[in-house]
């Protein structure tokens, strides 16, 4: 590595301006950062890039800066140095300026007009480099003049995350380079997202666990504990018809005497990876906390047919037992072939039995979802509710499910009766088709089952053809048997 004054003494800003040297005084942590992130890297390992965000390291523990994304279409990050300003985004690309769309890295120089603006960095890095143990360096190149390089740093004990400018790259002074760092961003090994109650699907791109192949409605699987017989069904229940106790329970414990205990409520089935990185579904009893159950899955291409039973225990009210199956295996079980019969405007049962997907706890037409976004230049703010549909502007948007305010007419466009065309499954997630004959417009609304959000995101995703619209809304109540009809469970 270079010496630290050297380093410094070359470390400039690079614009059309005449550039200007680094004072020594007021950039010593960025110069003294820059001397530590730009030093040799012969032999450098490399982190195999996962996607724009992520990234695998040779003991499979993976580096994301997924949960520091900005998925509004706006940046993450900003920085200044010497009357510059500096942008960033991982994941999602932003607009700023005339200079830069759809980046993960942006700049504006002191002195030039408010909107000239330049890229630094496209969406998806060329490459992810290890730097040290706490540090790895994600390269940007914008095809064009400049490039970047943003070093992430793991801090265990970073309470929110700091984004630095350290100014040129001594040896490329059209390189610009930064810093962030954050404890979110140390390694780890890859987590399985929820999907629904019985699949997940894993972040570092692997490919899903689903357990649907193994459910199985009043015939649920028996594994036999010193306390009797613990029945498990991993996607809708163990079933009445082996007791009314536990009906609604994936884990259910019959001891002898007939006695049956809920040891795992089916709608509390909760993904989660242990420092070894297996991935468990834990359960719990919802009227009796004290009742637990683990189910510890674990990858085996021989168990193809039924999964095997291991190492299963009760002790103090918790089960646990490890679940061998070709489907823990990321990517081996694919979902079922599944349709979703519509049972009115706004909810659908599922055919495999995972249950009904309900939007009538969040229909309120007072309080429409609504979104900003931008089609064919314009822009708009588009309004959707489900179930009862919205009524805004005069005639234009009456009984509705949506509708979009154009802001240069000044107009309201229906886009979509209240009932809709078809519901159809798609993967992890469900597409509710709606369309408006009189006015020639269409939109699909695509619904992503997150147990964790208790808070709906709406958002416009772009157009598919002239008036064809589609949207994303994110909510518990998009996974089967999540929401009640008129209330949240």
């Amino acid at each position: 590595a270079l010496g630290g004054s050297q380093v410094c003494m070359h470390v400039s800003i690079r614009h059309s301006q005449p550039s200007q040297t680094c004072d020594m005084a007021a950039s010593l942590l960025a110069c003294a950062l820059l001397v530590l992130l730009t030093g040799s890297l012969a032999g450098a390992q490399i982190c195999e890039k996962i996607d724009a965000c992520s990234c695998k390291l040779d003991n499979d523990t993976v580096v994301s800066l997924h949960s520091l994304a900005n998925t509004g279409g706006s940046y993450g990050f900003k920085a200044e140095r010497e009357g510059n300003t500096y942008w960033y985004n991982p994941c999602f690309g932003f607009d700023q300026g005339n200079g830069c769309d759809d980046v993960s890295v942006c700049s504006h120089f002191q002195g030039q007009p408010a909107a000239d603006t330049y890229r630094l960095g496209n969406v998806d890095p060329d490459s992810v480099t290890v730097i040290n143990r706490t540090t790895v360096a994600f390269k940007y190149t914008s095809r064009i003049t400049y490039d970047s390089e943003v070093y992430v740093t793991c801090d265990e004990e970073a309470t929110e995350p700091k984004f630095l400018s350290l100014g040129t790259d001594p040896d490329r002074s059209s390189r610009y380079i930064f810093s962030l760092t954050s404890a979110d961003v140390c390694a780890r090994h890859a987590q399985c997202k929820q999907i629904d109650r019985c699949s997940c699907a894993m972040d570092d791109g692997s490919g899903n666990l689903n357990l649907h192949t193994f459910s199985r409605p009043g015939l649920p699987w028996e594994i036999t504990v010193p306390e009797g017989t613990m029945y498990y069904n991993p996607c809708v229940g163990v079933g009445a018809n082996i007791s009314d106790t536990c009906k609604d329970a994936s884990v259910c414990l019959k001891e002898e005497g007939g006695i049956f205990t809920n040891m795992g409520s089916v709608r509390s089935g909760v993904f989660a990876t242990d420092e070894s990185g297996d991935v468990i579904l834990a359960y719990r009893n919802l009227q009796d906390e004290t009742k637990t159950a683990n189910v510890t899955l674990v990858c085996d291409p021989g168990a193809r047919v039924e999964p095997v039973f291991e190492s299963a225990s009760i002790n103090e009210g918790h089960f646990s037992v490890t679940m061998k199956s070709v489907c823990a295996c990321a990517g081996s079980c694919m979902f079922p072939a599944r349709t979703c019969e519509g049972a009115d405007s706004c909810s659908c049962k599922m055919s495999d039995g995972s249950g009904t997907v309900s939007l009538h706890a969040l229909d309120n037409p007072a309080a429409a979802f609504k979104d900003v976004g931008t089609s064919s230049g314009v822009q708009y703010t588009f309004y959707y509710n489900p179930c009862s549909g919205i009524s805004v502007g005069l005639d234009e948007c009456t009984d509705v499910s949506a509708c979009a305010y154009n802001h240069v007419a000044r107009t309201y466009n229906a886009l979509g009766l209240v009932q809709p065309d078809k519901f159809t499954p798609d993967q992890d997630k469900l597409i509710i088709a709606y369309s408006d004959q009189e006015t020639s417009t269409s939109y699909n609304l695509t619904l992503v089952c997150d147990v964790t959000a208790n808070n709906p995101k709406f958002s416009f995703t772009g157009t598919r053809l002239q008036n064809a619209y589609d949207f994303m809304l994110t909510t518990k109540c998009a996974c089967a048997d999540e929401c009640l009809a008129n209330d949240v469970k």
